[in-house]
């Protein structure tokens, strides 16, 4: 399987790490779409309840990417988990409050913070 470019994944027993990359804005739809389907054969292979969203290598979200994060977090809650966003900027948190996008998952600070959130 290729090496992701846009979403890195890393599992902690259960619970699924994903770390969107770079600006948003510079992905093709297509790419997106390639990545999120993989995304989806990770979580049915490892049988992941949990997804911790980390953006801290975000500068910039597009609806796109909203909508993409949003349907990851949807997922979590359809397998009984959770979906904790971790290291979001000011600037995000603006764009992410905007998007109505806190409906999606609790909100922390660290990656660290998410997976106590998770295991406690």
């Amino acid at each position: 399987m290729a090496q992701a470019k846009i979403f890195p994944t890393e599992c902690l027993g259960r619970t699924l790490i994903v770390t969107p990359q770079g600006d948003s804005h510079e992905f093709r739809y297509q790419d997106l779409h390639l990545e999120y389907n993989r995304l989806h054969e990770v979580i049915a292979i490892n049988s992941i309840v949990n997804i911790i969203l980390d953006l801290s290598c975000m500068r910039s979200l597009s609806s796109i990417m909203i909508a993409t994060l949003a349907r990851l977090a949807v997922i979590a809650e359809h397998n009984d988990g959770k979906c904790v966003i971790c290291a979001v900027s000011d600037e995000l948190r603006q764009v992410i409050d905007t998007h109505k996008l806190l409906r999606f998952g609790e909100f922390v600070a660290t990656r660290e913070n998410a997976i106590v959130v998770l295991n406690g």
